[in-house]
């Protein structure tokens, strides 16, 4: 009797041994191998990547299209069947406010706003919407290649876990109102909608207007309330949401080059597959390579738009341009200790190297 317990007793023992080298002979995902850490994304077990794009303006804008060709690159790379490319358009995830947050939360891993939405924690950042002081789109690329001035720019927001990666072309603001706005004259006591950023407040108000910052997406009820007579978007955006049907008189007051920030949560960035985070980027750059090529044509398309359909757009002369500068000059000057003397000094000195380049509308 005891040697029929003894011998199934070992028989027991055999089938777990068995097992446990079945067990250790199969891969391990938790230690070992790539992982993507984005929203439990996993290389190993076949589970996609989910990249959130948070786009706080419309999908058929110059920044909707962006996105969407970062889609289309990315998700045709080798990596293409281990990610999912998600764009929430005009706002419908965060708004314009609220997505630095989520992405430094990584509720979000991509966002690409104007750095006036960003200079609530990072101040310097407000020099790339600084009224007049880029002249051109060879300017901003030369300024951001500079390290006295794109570096230093820059350094801040990946302390706290914001990784810039690219930089895209908007295009020139112009101001967009129920009235024509021809001179300088014209715009005091014109309540104007601004984004969120001390840059443009200080701005209009140098040149008389009321200020009002609200998100982008409660603008057109705005309008059509009147608690905002004016906005300044550039051509692309006032089209997008057919702003010009409600404010039907844009006058090319030119007053900032506006760009976007490309945004990633940095510790997201860092933590892709190796071969996951490079084709990332080369699609990113890919992109702004795109961006750069079609801005200059899409807010010009835009303006002939907004007289095709009754809008009306003013040209303002050299002169009058002359006065909104010098108007605005203090605005600059003020901002020496928030960005820096030596950051700020560096960008005049580079804009004498550069001609203006305004729209030809």
């Amino acid at each position: 009797m005891k040697i029929k317990i003894i011998a199934i007793f070992s028989l027991i023992l055999l089938l777990i041994a068995a097992a446990g080298c079945s067990n250790s002979s199969a891969p391990n995902s938790s230690s070992g191998g790539d992982q993507g850490s984005a929203n439990g994304g996993d290389k190993s077990s076949g589970e996609k990547i989910t990249i959130k794009v948070n786009n706080d303006v419309a999908a058929d804008t110059l920044k909707g299209q962006s996105w969407r060709h970062f889609k289309e690159v990315l998700e045709s790379s080798s990596v293409g069947d281990r990610v999912d490319v998600q764009i929430y358009d005009s706002g419908s995830l965060f708004a314009q406010s609220k997505q630095l947050q989520a992405l430094q939360q990584n509720q979000i891993q991509l966002m690409a706003p104007v750095p006036g939405v960003l200079s609530g924690q990072f101040p310097k950042l407000q020099a790339f919407g600084l009224p007049y002081l880029f002249k051109s789109p060879d300017m901003i690329s030369a300024a951001i290649a500079d390290p006295n001035i794109g570096a230093k720019l820059f350094a801040g927001p990946e302390e706290k876990g914001v990784k810039i990666t690219n930089v895209w072309l908007n295009g020139w603001r112009m101001v967009s109102a129920s009235k024509p706005i021809n001179t300088i004259d014209d715009l005091k006591g014109v309540k104007i909608r601004v984004p969120g950023g001390k840059n443009y407040v200080n701005t209009f108000k140098a040149l008389g207007a009321d200020v009002i910052t609200i998100d982008w997406g409660e603008v057109p009820s705005s309008l059509q309330q009147g608690v905002i007579d004016a906005v300044e978007p550039t051509p692309n955006a006032n089209v997008s949401a057919k702003i010009y049907e409600l404010a039907k008189y844009t006058t090319t007051s030119d007053h900032i080059l506006d760009i976007y920030v490309i945004c990633a949560n940095k510790q997201w960035l860092e933590s892709l597959p190796t071969d996951v985070k490079k084709e990332v980027e080369a699609a990113l750059k890919d992109t702004e390579k795109w961006n750069w090529e079609q801005a200059q044509k899409a807010n010009e398309d835009a303006l002939q738009k907004q007289i095709d359909g009754g809008g009306t757009v003013i040209k303002l002369s050299n002169d009058e341009l002359a006065k909104w500068q010098e108007a605005t000059k203090p605005v600059i000057d003020s901002y020496k200790d928030v960005i820096g003397e030596d950051i700020l000094s560096a960008i005049q000195d580079l804009a004498k190297e550069y001609e203006w380049k305004r729209p030809s509308k």
